[in-house]
């Protein structure tokens, strides 16, 4: 995603709450001061992303409301999903990341296998009334 401009998105979880927290603030003047409010401004004194300081200095304001407007996110929506669809194949992610869940799977199983049995055995005996 760094390649394609989007360094922030380590994780797709960074991605969908970026994108989230746009279109929650894109109409939204209580989303807007609640972000400013909770901002950890010793941390990241530049404030939130699309925000800057007013014309006269005393407040933080929501840039530009025309590129954060609902059809710029979109647009901004489809470049962010067609760069991580683009990602995920570059780096096979969808079959390595079955291939990792079906092996961690099997340990599970392999790990609890009796415990997993006597919950079957439980089930279908409730179930035939038993």
């Amino acid at each position: 995603m760094t390649e394609a401009g989007y360094p922030a998105f380590a994780t797709r979880a960074q991605m969908f709450d970026s994108m989230w927290d746009t279109w929650r603030l894109i109409g939204n003047e209580g989303a807007r001061n609640e972000l400013l409010s909770a901002w950890d401004w010793e941390a990241d004194p530049d404030g939130p992303p699309g925000f800057g300081p007013s014309e006269d200095g005393t407040a933080w304001v929501w840039q530009d409301d025309q590129a954060n407007s609902e059809a710029a996110f979109r647009e901004r929506e489809f470049a962010v999903a067609l760069a991580d669809i683009d990602c995920r194949e570059r780096v096979d992610f969808d079959p390595r990341r079955t291939t990792i869940d079906h092996q961690l799977q099997q340990e599970f199983v392999a790990a609890n296998r009796n415990e997993l049995e006597a919950w079957a055995t439980f089930a279908e005996n409730q179930r035939a009334g038993r």
